[in-house]
């Protein structure tokens, strides 16, 4: 392949330089012929040694006529075209402007519409793609199909010109032969009848000969390298289409193989999901490979080409995480300026921050990568570098210039987003570099508040230290408070006390505070919160009230001192719309006991389950269902269906109705075990 490649090289160079040297020999033929013409003609009657009266009596044929020699206007005209092509160089304007001017004026024909007669319906251009018609068709009417589209294809042909001109050439050489052969005849009776080379060619002859030859060597050859090169295009093309099914199947393995027989590498398929280019598949797909990429690339790959969703390689490549591609296709001129349509990355700035190294990204800024574009998951290159800690890079990019404070994305802040991850050194360098910590918004409202979901102190108190209002609110917990409890840290819970935090702001997930705590059951904080001045009956959130919450885990501890502090054991409201039914949810026997104690209505209607003893019938914990009916739970005799286990309950739905006799509750729960527990 490399032998085969080297000799087509040195031909393309040796028939360059041919028709380099052919164009300086050409120029020198056309002055010195001009200057030979210009001789002979400024005094013809001393050319040669025959008498001068011979001139008056010869004549010249030029198109079939003839002249004589001796006329005046002959003569001048020969010498004012001699003249015209006596200047080297200059001498080859004439002929470039007539092949000029024919290739335009052929071009121009082309583009103008040519309307059709009735008669005769538009010609088109067929495709060199057989068809099945005329593949199941004798070669006698393909070939007449073809003779019959001639016409049409020659006309539209770009080379048409060239053939066209040559043929000019060659007729014009071709009535150049025949006049000197009338001249030569003609004049018979003038020449000396003993002469011995009377029947020799002449140099004119001779050169009339070779003018002729030349032209139809030249279209010989211009019409076999026009096949040649039309066959090789339609390989091409052939090979071209096969690759464009490979991309819309998403082939792979097949995409170099194709290449490098002749396909267009950047070959688009267009109607297909997810189509684009062989490289944009390669990229999308989980078995491309850096290697693939790498070849396809070096094979002349465009990485700036997209997609029929409008994706680049570099798009593809960074919001799948892999990084090795997107390096290779920066190298290879990746546009790195123009914003991503994905959503996770904006930039290839914030690409190389989230998933590459400090290394990749002062590689990508000496190339003017753009750090002012903003937007994706993260919106900023610093909030990328944030997000996963990379100090290095968020000191490169702040001595950049970089603005900290710049607000957007899924944490807002870069400083949000390192308190999220609980970096204290990323936390530091922000810090030392006038970050504002009170800036509200993205996913946890606050930096602190993010710092609490991560739970760390010492993060906490940093921001604190450095003019932190814990009172904010909004994101997730709504409050930095909330989000500790939520946590279950009580360092911080301890640290967020101190700094005189409110611990009755409402809203966020669990509506309080304390819910928080309780929904999370850590007794520990609840009580550090309700010696804080935390209300037990502040409603909202998931459970509604914190008694709530605390029922539905099942920690008694925490339901005691809710009840020490006033709690209400009577709101409805929420999932389980009472606490009775939220314990009864949980299956805690003695929650149900402590609430049954502060008489609460067993027989209260809503929440997910409908009533207490329903939710406990869906737990299938025949002693509060036995607890429940001991203290007045209603049964009437309409029955809803509870899959449980291998059977169904037939559970009698609560409501207002006749209570029923002791005989008839003891029927019921019989009944009730023996579908349970069957």
């Amino acid at each position: 392949m490399k032998d085969r490649a080297g000799i087509t090289t040195f031909n393309g160079d040796a028939r360059l330089l041919f028709r380099r040297i052919v164009l300086v020999l050409g120029s020198v033929h056309l002055t010195l012929m001009a200057a030979l013409g210009i001789w002979l003609w400024s005094n013809p009657r001393t050319f040669g040694t025959v008498n001068s009266c011979a001139i008056d009596l010869a004549n010249l044929a030029i198109l079939g006529r003839d002249v004589p020699f001796g006329s005046t206007g002959l003569r001048i005209a020969s010498i004012v075209i001699y003249t015209i092509f006596l200047a080297p160089g200059l001498n080859l304007i004439l002929p470039m402007f007539f092949f000029l001017g024919l290739y335009l004026h052929h071009q121009t024909w082309i583009m103008e519409p040519h309307p059709s007669t009735p008669e005769e319906p538009p010609q088109q251009i067929h495709s060199p793609v057989l068809t099945d018609t005329t593949l199941s068709s004798s070669p006698r009417k393909r070939g007449t199909i073809k003779l019959k589209e001639w016409p049409n294809r020659f006309a539209t042909s770009h080379v048409s010109p060239i053939i066209i001109g040559l043929a000019i050439l060659m007729v014009v050489n071709f009535i150049f032969l025949i006049d000197i052969e009338l001249t030569l005849q003609r004049n018979r009776h003038l020449q000396d009848s003993s002469s011995s080379d009377e029947g020799q060619w002449g140099f004119g002859q001779i050169l009339a000969m070779i003018l002729l030859v030349l032209p139809l060597r030249d279209i010989v050859e211009t019409i076999l390298a026009r096949r040649e090169r039309r066959h090789e295009q339609h390989r091409k093309e052939d090979l071209t289409e096969m690759l464009k099914e490979s991309i819309r199947k998403g082939s792979t393995d097949t995409f170099l193989d194709l290449i490098q027989r002749g396909a267009d590498v950047n070959a688009t398929a267009e109607g297909s999901y997810p189509g684009g280019t062989a490289l944009t598949v390669a990229c999308g797909a989980s078995g491309g490979g850096v290697d693939l990429i790498d070849a396809l690339l070096k094979a002349g790959a465009n990485p700036n080409l997209k997609n029929s969703e409008g994706y680049t390689a570099l798009d593809i490549s960074v919001h799948q995480g892999n990084w090795a591609t997107a390096c290779l296709l920066i190298a290879s001129k990746a546009d790195i300026h123009t914003p991503f349509k994905g959503q996770t990355y904006k930039t290839a700035i914030q690409a190389a921050c989230h998933l590459g190294t400090t290394h990749d990204v002062v590689h990508l800024l000496k190339h003017k990568a753009d750090l002012s574009i903003h937007g994706g998951k993260y919106h900023s290159a610093l909030q990328a570098a944030c997000i996963v800690g990379n100090i290095g890079t968020v000191t490169y990019l702040l001595a950049q210039n970089e603005d900290p404070n710049i607000i957007g994305g899924k944490y807002w802040t870069a400083l949000q987003a390192a308190c999220a991850i609980g970096s204290v050194d990323v936390v530091n360098i922000l810090i030392g570099h006038r970050v504002d910590p009170n800036i509200r918004g993205g996913e946890y409202g606050s930096a602190i508040q993010a710092a609490c979901a991560a739970k760390n102190a010492q993060i906490v108190s940093i921001l604190l230290s450095n003019g932190a209002d814990p009172n904010l609110e909004g994101g997730k917990y709504h409050t930095a408070l909330q989000a500790a409890c939520h946590a279950g840290n009580v360092d911080i819970v301890n640290v967020l006390v101190k700094h005189h935090v409110n611990p009755n702001t409402r809203g966020g997930e669990y509506g309080t505070s304390l819910q928080a705590a309780c929904a999370v059951g850590n007794v520990q904080i609840v009580s550090t919160l309700l010696r804080c001045g935390a209300q037990a009956n502040l409603e909202g959130g998931r459970y509604f009230t914190a008694l709530q919450a605390a029922c539905a885990v099942g920690s008694v501890d925490i339901v005691n001192a809710l009840l020490s502090h006033g709690a209400d054991p009577h709101v409805q409201g929420g999932r389980y719309h009472t606490a009775l039914q939220a314990a009864c949810v949980s299956g805690n026997e003695v929650i149900v006991k402590i609430l049954l104690g502060y008489h609460v209505d067993p027989n209260v209607q809503g929440g997910e389950h409908k009533s207490a003893l329903q939710a406990a019938c869906a737990q299938r914990n025949m002693q509060i269902i036995s607890l429940l009916m001991e203290h007045g739970a209603i049964v009437r005799w309409h029955f809803r269906i509870y899959e449980i286990g291998c059977g169904s309950v037939c559970l009698p739905q609560a409501g207002h109705g006749p209570r029923i006799s002791d005989r008839t509750r003891q029927d019921t729960q019989t009944r009730l075990r023996a579908l349970m527990f069957a």
